[in-house]
């Protein structure tokens, strides 16, 4: 028996090596030499910072890909599991520096690969972020023929005394929304059986509530909210932010409240994309699963004292960001009431 006979190929994985270096070489040429070593090195100089604190989060774009996979398109992967990354650690306060990658297959696909890590790189480069290393594994008694599975560490810096751990939250702070522009990368399993396996629609579907095809609608990329949320942290405008991911509003919002506080978030008080209006309706889903599901159109809460409400409106809506008042803090036993 040869190894390709079990469905693991490693000319096919080498073929995917080789294009990733040729994508570092034309988006992070000084940092091609980490392909081949067992780790990836980022120099780090830290000048004026005090106490310097690494943060790290992974996390993945789940069952997106199988709806990538229907169309063939794969960068938006690679740009989802980094502004993913990016998101989390921004939520720590800390600012991004590099990031790994995890591709895991039944079946290595070169060209597919090189899609996703050039989503990857895109994004990365985008925001000033290295990609220091990344595994591809070919492993056909894990995953199907055509599954692929889209991992990502993100590694970012604060330091100490810039730690956004919810503490100085209070009753009374304000709770603004920043808009997702739909999934991201959360409630897809149920997306997924609702539309392509109940309802039996195709992708290329024209949905005239969303003005685009149901691919479309489902492949809208994960927001990276570094852009709008850095200059607040800079400001010191920033009390706390919670990123609204699997386990929507209801269970995001009150991870970043200190204990004897509640959430008190105001339906209506943002647009709600139409993908979830039709997912609610089609589907028959309670409000309360689809916001323990799915972000609702809310993919960033930043929480601010009432008096810098307007300079932060202000500051990222003159970015092209909508800024929604959605609710405040309230003293209780925790979690969220929406009213």
């Amino acid at each position: 028996m040869r190894y390709r006979d079990t469905g693991v190929d490693i000319d096919r994985g080498n073929e995917a090596v080789r294009r990733i270096r040729h994508l570092l070489e034309q988006f992070q040429p000084a940092f091609r030499e980490n392909i081949g070593r067992f780790g990836g090195l980022l120099p780090l100089a830290v000048q004026g910072m005090a106490a310097p604190h690494l943060v790290a989060s992974i996390d993945g774009v789940g069952t997106k890909t199988r709806v990538a996979a229907l169309v063939d398109r794969w960068e938006v992967c690679g740009r989802d599991v980094i502004a993913h990354g990016i998101n989390d650690v921004l939520v720590q306060g800390a600012f991004p520096l590099a990031a790994l990658d995890y591709l895991g297959m039944g079946r290595i696909v070169p060209e597919r690969v090189e899609a996703i890590v050039r989503g990857m790189l895109e994004e990365c480069t985008r925001y000033g972020v290295v990609l220091i290393g990344g595994e591809t594994a070919e492993l056909p008694d894990v995953y199907a023929h055509d599954d692929v599975d889209v991992v990502a560490v993100v590694i970012g810096l604060v330091d100490g005394d810039r730690v956004l751990d919810g503490q100085t939250v209070q009753p009374g702070d304000r709770l603004l929304g920043l808009p997702s522009t739909g999934l991201h990368t959360n409630g897809y399993t149920l997306a997924r059986k609702l539309f392509f396996e109940r309802l039996g629609w195709a992708p290329d579907r024209w949905l005239d509530e969303c003005q685009m095809t149901l691919a479309d609608a489902l492949l809208q990329p994960h927001r990276c909210y570094l852009p709008y949320v850095k200059p607040l942290l800079e400001r010191g405008l920033v009390r706390g932010l919670a990123h609204i991911t699997g386990g929507g509003l209801t269970e995001n919002v009150p991870r970043s409240l200190p204990k004897g506080t509640t959430a008190r978030i105001r339906l209506g008080t943002w647009p709600v994309p139409p993908i979830f209006e039709l997912i609610q309706r089609l589907g028959d889903v309670p409000p309360d699963e689809m916001f323990r599901t799915f972000n609702m159109g809310i993919g960033m809460v930043v929480i601010v004292r009432p008096y810098d409400e307007p300079e932060v409106r202000q500051a990222v809506e003159a970015l092209g960001l909508p800024v929604y008042p959605i609710g405040e803090v309230e003293a209780g036993s925790g979690g969220v009431v929406y009213g």
